[in-house]
């Protein structure tokens, strides 16, 4: 493994664990999710999310070589949470 891939890998897993923590402690006590989901749904909805985010940053970061600003970064977030709002999985 190059040293370029392993510290974009180590980036990814960074991100991850920072956003997984942020997500998770926003939706962990939520009652209207708990009604709905299970603890083990919670977790793995959550790391699908958080899994295509610090793709999305990585891929970007790759792109323009150098890592992305607080605000690039947000605008990343909620591109993907705009485009996970707008899907219905119930008919």
């Amino acid at each position: 493994m190059t040293e370029t891939a392993k510290r974009n890998l180590d980036r990814k897993k960074k991100l991850i664990k920072i956003f997984y923590r942020k997500f998770y402690n926003l939706i962990k006590d939520n009652p209207k999710i708990r009604r709905i989901l299970t603890e083990k749904e919670i977790e793995n909805g959550i790391y699908t999310l958080v899994n295509r985010i610090a793709d999305e940053i990585t891929v970007k970061e790759q792109k323009i070589g150098r890592e992305l600003t607080v605000e690039e970064i947000k605008e990343i977030v909620m591109r993907i949470l705009d485009e996970l709002s707008s899907v219905s999985y119930i008919g």
